[in-house]
C-alpha cells in the first residue's frame, strides 16, 4: 500500500513538474512559430494537415471563404468564356493592411471586367508569411483545382526564405524551423487517436522544444549528403548570383544568408517546379514585383530588383514591375497609413496602382 501511495505520490510530483514547466514556459519563454503568431489575428489561422504548408487561413472566418481564401466564394468549374486568374503570394497579396475590396486582385477583377469584351475571374490564393515553397504547396493543393488560365506571382524579396521569415524569426536554438516543424507535424500525424488535442499538442512548448533538440541531435549525428545531388542544372549559378546581390547587401534583411545549401535549392526546386506546371499546363505565369515602402529618390534595393530580373530571363518569365509606378506617385501617396515601420505592404492607392499596371499589361498582352 506505501509502495502503491509512493508510485502515485511520483506521478503527481511528475505531471505538477511538467505542467509548471510548460506554464513557465509558455508564459514567459514562449517560441515564436513564424507567422502563426503575428501579422493576422491567431483565430484567423489554422495549422495545416498538410506538413509543408504548416499552417493555412481558416476558413469561414472573418473574411475568408469558405474554401480558406481571402476572397469571395468562386465556384471550382469555371463558367465558359470567363478568364480565370490565380493570384498566389504572401501578405502583400493577401493585402494585409486594406480591405478586402481594396486589395489588387479584387480591383483587377473589376477593372478587367469593365474594360474588356470577355469575362475575367481573379482568386486570390495569398497568406501572410508564405515563402515559395510554401506557395507552391498551396498552389498544388488549393489553385489548381480551380483550372487558371493566368496565374500571378506576387513575388517579394523575401520569399527565398523557407516560411517567408529571416533567421531573426526562427524559435530557439539553431536548428531550420521548417524542417523540424515539418517532422514536428509528420510525426503527430501517425497517430489518430490524438487529433481531439491535435492543436494543443502541437502547440506545447515542451513538445516542440524536446523535437528540436532531438532534430539537432539528429543532424550533427547523420553524415552530410552532398549539396549539389538531384539539384537543377542551373541551381549552382542561381546561388552564385544570389550570394553575389547579398554580399552587395548584407546590412539588408530581405536577403538573408543560407547556412547550407540545400533550404535555397528547395527555393529554387519550388519556383522552377511552378513555372514548368505552368508551362505544361499552357497557363500563362506572370512575375509582379513591388518595391519597398521608403523614399524613391534615394531608392536603395535596385539589386533587388535586378535579382528579380535574372530569375525572369533564367525561366523565360513574363515580369511586371511595379517600382516605376510607385516612384511616379511617391511614397507617401502609397504608404501604408502612417506606419513608417511597416516598408513592406501599401495602402488602397497602392492597390489601384499595382490593379492598373497589370490590368493594362494583360489587356495589352492578351490582345497580342
Amino acid at each position: 500500500m506505501k509502495k502503491t501511495f509512493l508510485f502515485l505520490l511520483y506521478i503527481a510530483y511528475f505531471l505538477a513538474l511538467v505542467v509548471g514547466a510548460e506554464f513557465i514556459l509558455k508564459t514567459f519563454f514562449p517560441s515564436k512559430i513564424p507567422p502563426l503568431d503575428n501579422q493576422l489575428p491567431p483565430y484567423e489561422y489554422a495549422l495545416s494537415d498538410n506538413p509543408r504548408l504548416g499552417y493555412e487561413l481558416r476558413p469561414a472566418i472573418s473574411d475568408i471563404n469558405s474554401d480558406g481564401l481571402r476572397d469571395i466564394e468562386h465556384p471550382i468549374e469555371k463558367k465558359p468564356g470567363t478568364t480565370r486568374i490565380l493570384v498566389i503570394g504572401d501578405s502583400i497579396a493577401y493585402g494585409l493592411g486594406v480591405s478586402l475590396e481594396e486589395t489588387y486582385t479584387r480591383k483587377l477583377e473589376r477593372k478587367l471586367n469593365n474594360t474588356a469584351r470577355e469575362s475575367f475571374e481573379v482568386i486570390n490564393l495569398g497568406v501572410p508569411g508564405y515563402g515559395t515553397v510554401q506557395i507552391y504547396e498551396r498552389f498544388l493543393e488549393k489553385g489548381l483545382k480551380y483550372s487558371p488560365d493566368i496565374v500571378i506571382y506576387g513575388y517579394w524579396f523575401n520569399d527565398h526564405t523557407s516560411w517567408g521569415c529571416g533567421p531573426q524569426e526562427y524559435p530557439f536554438f539553431t536548428a531550420h524551423f521548417a524542417a523540424v516543424w515539418e517532422g514536428y507535424v509528420g510525426l503527430l500525424k501517425k497517430y489518430p487517436a490524438i487529433e481531439k488535442f491535435r492543436e494543443h499538442i502541437l502547440r506545447s512548448e515542451l513538445l516542440i522544444r524536446s523535437f528540436h533538440l532531438l532534430h539537432i541531435i539528429q543532424q550533427k549525428s547523420s553524415p552530410k549528403k552532398g549539396t549539389n545531388n538531384d539539384i537543377l542544372p542551373y541551381a549552382a549559378q542561381w546561388k552564385s548570383r544570389y550570394d553575389e546581390t547579398h554580399k552587395k547587401n548584407y546590412k539588408i534583411s530581405f536577403f538573408e544568408q543560407y547556412k547550407d545549401q540545400s533550404s535555397f535549392y528547395k527555393y529554387v526546386h519550388a519556383f522552377s517546379a511552378l513555372t514548368l506546371l505552368c508551362k505544361e499546363r499552357n497557363i500563362r505565369f506572370i512575375l509582379l514585383t513591388t518595391p519597398v515602402m521608403t523614399d524613391y529618390n534615394t531608392y536603395e534595393y535596385n539589386d533587388f530588383h535586378e535579382y528579380a530580373n535574372y530569375i525572369a530571363d533564367l525561366l523565360a518569365l513574363e515580369r511586371v514591375e511595379i517600382l516605376p509606378f510607385f516612384r511616379q506617385a511617391g511614397i507617401d501617396t502609397v504608404r501604408l497609413g502612417q506606419i513608417r515601420k511597416d516598408n513592406i505592404h501599401f495602402n488602397d492607392i497602392g492597390h489601384e496602382i499595382v490593379a492598373n499596371a497589370l490590368s493594362a499589361y494583360i489587356l495589352t498582352s492578351q490582345e497580342d
